[in-house]
């Protein structure tokens, strides 16, 4: 049996990483796989839900089961007692392997970095983004990491979906960067310490029509070249697919090029 657990599953990315490891879940090689989706939105959740079932029904060869967790990322008092709740239920079920996947995130503020509004603001993001991925991989190692009596398996993974502004810095997207960027280490340092018994992925998915983009398309702090790249994008229709993108990460990740640590961009893997 396995399990794979997506945050900020409701809509746009994560919702394409769901149906993604639904439609690839020959990939997982196991007769019940456990697909848990996390986020605020409970009703986008039930609608990931729904369509993932969909894609699996009547399938005797793999069993889908799909669970939902509305759960806030910014707010401790939430998030720690679900992941908690997560790990012992899972830990009971002895699976084979886990793959965690952490999508959930925020753009941040946009504008110049001496424009930064409060320590509250970064305070707030950072809380999201960073030190409830970093509690949640810490809580998950106490699990399934190297100092445990687990069974490896084929190796538990934790994915981290990154972007290029994790390694290149973009005018007026200073939080983003900065998030992007410390998310990147921190599971480059885990790979590091858990070798075959945790791998780690950071997938950059490429520029995708997100709420996010329309965030920077339309904010009058974006910095004009940027908003007139993403502009194009859209005008010309070439924007990256989010479940293409989807699908070629779960295939990497079940694939015999991925090497723990790395940061693979969607771009990587076309080229290929």
């Amino acid at each position: 049996m396995k399990v794979v657990l997506i945050t900020g599953a409701s809509r746009g990315f994560g919702r394409a990483l769901a149906l993604a490891f639904a439609q690839k879940r020959a990939l997982l090689a196991d007769n019940l796989v456990h697909i848990h989706l996390w986020s605020r939105d409970a009703a986008g959740l039930a609608e990931t839900a729904r369509l993932v079932a969909a894609e699996c029904h009547g399938d005797t060869a793999t069993v889908v089961e799909v669970t939902t967790t509305q759960v806030d990322f910014g707010a401790r008092d939430d998030y720690v007692a679900k992941i908690d709740g997560f790990l012992a239920a899972t830990e009971v079920l002895a699976p084979s392997q886990v793959v965690l996947v952490h999508n959930a995130g925020s753009l941040g503020e946009i504008g110049l970095a001496q424009d930064l509004s409060s320590v509250a603001m970064m305070q707030e993001h950072m809380e999201v983004n960073v030190s409830s991925v970093m509690w949640f991989n810490k809580r998950f190692l106490d699990v399934f990491g190297t100092r445990t009596t687990m069974a490896a398996g084929p190796g538990h993974v934790i994915v981290n979906v990154s972007s290029l502004n994790a390694i290149e810095p973009f005018a007026t997207c200073n939080t983003y960067c900065v998030i992007k960027a410390a998310r990147d280490m921190h599971h480059r340092v885990i790979a590091v310490e858990q070798g075959s018994t945790v791998k780690t992925l950071n997938y950059a998915p490429g520029p995708m029509d997100t709420d996010m983009q329309l965030a920077l398309r339309e904010s009058n702090r974006t910095d004009a070249t940027l908003k007139s790249m993403f502009q194009q994008l859209k005008t010309s229709n070439t924007y990256v697919d989010t479940l293409v993108s989807a699908t070629l990460c779960v295939q990497h990740i079940f694939g015999p090029t991925f090497v723990s640590g790395s940061h693979i961009d969607y771009y990587d893997i076309c080229a290929a």
